[in-house]
């Protein structure tokens, strides 16, 4: 049977398929301008803002970071350790001690220095008594430095002349210092002012509770007193000092005036004579007051030496008592 076949519409698939695949290459090859008026005002608007001065800066910034070497740029990374109770931050590279141990970013925030709130506050403490002691000692230390610049003042010894030591009165019938089984004694027990002790007429001289010595720098050797036969008596004055800045009970009632505190008297430094007095014997003076119960109103032999006198030494030494 024959079959009858329409060739027009044979062709017309080829066809459009054709101008399909010509529509794709005429693609592929050109392009199509929008000229909507939409289309211009987006241009117009990155065009500006390409050129605006905020992009500018922002480019010109990161051409900058470009031009940049490379291991500028470079960050290091951090790690944290805890080493004897302690956090410490260390590099990424950081390699572990055996004693170490590796502890998150999160521990080592709340606590850096790796001691705990109980622990912390018991360190504050000790931080503090040991501050507290050190000004202790700093305070201590300047005691001592302002003891040893006073005591600086004081001569090692002084000393004193007499025919006869043991009897209480002077050729003249006036009472005077004398030594008893006990120690150097005064005349008396009158308290009687720096001055009256220098003034020979003074009525209560040969009372006084006053000692008189000569120093280590008299004028022309001082006052010779007792004569050609005369004894001497030395007393370590600076000894007695110590003694008493220790506290040491048979020192407490005795008073040492040296030279120089005499001068600085009014009544002795404006006074021509008795200044003259000070001067030539050096004179020091050491007030004998009454003691506490059970010692008497003496100079202790272990703070005296001299002829037909044994040196006594004991645990207080003359440089350290």
């Amino acid at each position: 049977m024959n079959r009858f076949f329409d060739k027009s519409q044979e062709n017309k698939t080829p066809q459009i398929t054709q101008r399909e695949n010509g529509r794709s290459k005429s693609n592929s090859v050109f392009q199509m301008v929008d000229n909507r008026t939409e289309s211009s005002i987006q241009k117009k608007i990155q065009e500006y803002g390409n050129n605006s001065p905020a992009i500018s800066q922002t480019k010109e910034y990161q051409e900058l970071l470009d031009r940049r070497p490379a291991s500028n740029l470079t960050i290091q990374l951090m790690r944290y350790i805890k080493r004897s109770g302690k956090n410490y931050e260390v590099p990424d590279d950081y390699k572990k001690k055996k004693k170490e141990k590796w502890i998150s970013k999160e521990e080592y925030e709340l606590n850096p220095s790796g001691i705990n709130k109980e622990a912390a506050e018991k360190l504050k403490k000790e931080a503090l008594r040991k501050k507290e002691e050190m000004e202790r000692e700093e305070l201590r230390i300047e005691a001592l430095r302002i003891r040893e610049e006073k005591l600086k003042s004081i001569p090692l010894e002084v000393s004193r002349t007499d025919r006869n030591f043991p009897s209480k009165t002077n050729r003249s019938g006036q009472g005077k210092a004398h030594l008893t089984n006990e120690g150097l004694a005064p005349a008396g027990n009158t308290s009687i002012s720096n001055l009256d002790q220098l003034d020979q007429d003074s009525l209560n001289k040969g009372t006084s509770n006053i000692i008189s010595f000569t120093g280590p720098n008299p004028q022309n050797g001082g006052q010779a007193y007792g004569g050609n036969n005369a004894k001497r008596l030395f007393v370590k004055t600076r000894k007695i000092a110590r003694a008493k800045e220790k506290g040491k009970l048979d020192a407490q009632h005795l008073e040492i005036s040296t030279s120089n505190q005499l001068l600085s008297k009014p009544e002795i430094r404006f006074n021509r004579k008795f200044q003259s007095y000070v001067t030539k014997d050096d004179e020091h003076q050491i007030r004998v007051n009454n003691p506490n119960e059970g010692y008497d109103q003496i100079i202790p032999p272990r703070f005296i030496y001299g002829d037909d006198l044994e040196n006594e030494h004991d645990s207080d030494s003359d440089s350290e008592s």
